[in-house]
């Protein structure tokens, strides 16, 4: 485990906080992976370690992570209690599957999150190399409500910020949120209900325009394990599927938690 030092936290919403920390020498990932961090508690023998995607790209010189604070957990809220200059643990080496070197092909790259499962999406859409592989990507969260998308609200000028050159080459970048609760008219939320329902009632292709084939969609799907399956599924009926024992596949999917 390598001890790193907090640099800044923000509360981005009530519960969501962005904690950044500094970047050891010699820690390299890929955009998506996720590393696991944590803490020594007074009341464990072993370090207390949870597994959180990489919000920062890989060629920054930080890492970056979106951590739900869970009241009666155990680490979340010591985690997010943390002050700039105190210290949290890193395992040494970055893990997972949701890469996009695992994906060739087609014309716009769809990532699909609930929650703080947006993490990944946020690296992989401010790595340069996402952009030399497709010059469209859209990106859908799903929330409950409209004030719980902040991270993705920020997101396209994250990535304007992050890459001018791609930013204003014809690359093109689009947002969209659907909520599950949102009662009243809300400017940031594109469509109502789960992303499934919104894929399966033409919604989600109605809304940002785009169609899902397996010919000119490939798709990352992160976030809780209902999600997760319900959304495999459904991509299932059309084709659309993972890699496996060689054979190319449209969708790879991690799940949260």
């Amino acid at each position: 485990m390598i001890p790193i030092a907090l640099i800044e936290k923000k509360a981005l919403t009530p519960s969501l906080y962005s904690l950044t920390f500094e970047r050891p020498n010699g820690f390299s990932f890929e955009a998506g992976q996720f590393a696991r961090l944590g803490l020594t508690l007074t009341s464990e023998t072993e370090p207390l370690m949870r597994a959180y995607s990489i919000a920062s790209a890989p060629a920054q010189n930080v890492l970056r992570f979106l951590i739900t604070r869970v009241e009666g957990g155990k680490l979340s809220p010591r985690l997010t209690d943390l002050q700039p200059s105190q210290c949290a643990l890193l395992d040494e080496h970055a893990q997972g599957l949701l890469r996009t070197n695992r994906l060739e092909g087609g014309k716009t790259l769809w990532c699909l999150a609930t929650g703080s499962g947006l993490a990944p999406f946020i690296s992989i859409v401010t790595d340069r190399s996402t952009w030399q592989k497709w010059q469209h990507v859209i990106v859908v969260q799903g929330v409950r409500y409209g004030a719980d998308a902040v991270p993705a609200t920020q997101l396209k000028s994250q990535w304007r910020e992050a890459l001018p050159d791609i930013a204003e080459n014809g690359a093109q970048l689009d947002v969209y949120i659907s909520s599950t609760r949102e009662n009243t008219p809300n400017p940031t939320v594109a469509m109502s209900g789960r992303i499934t329902d919104c894929f399966e009632n033409g919604t989600l292709e109605r809304v940002t325009r785009s169609n899902i084939n397996r010919d000119d969609a490939r798709i990352l799907i992160c976030g809780n394990p209902d999600f997760v399956k319900s959304m495999r599924n459904a991509l299932k009926a059309r084709d659309i599927i993972t890699p496996r024992l060689g054979r190319p596949g449209q969708l790879i999917v991690e799940n949260f938690w």
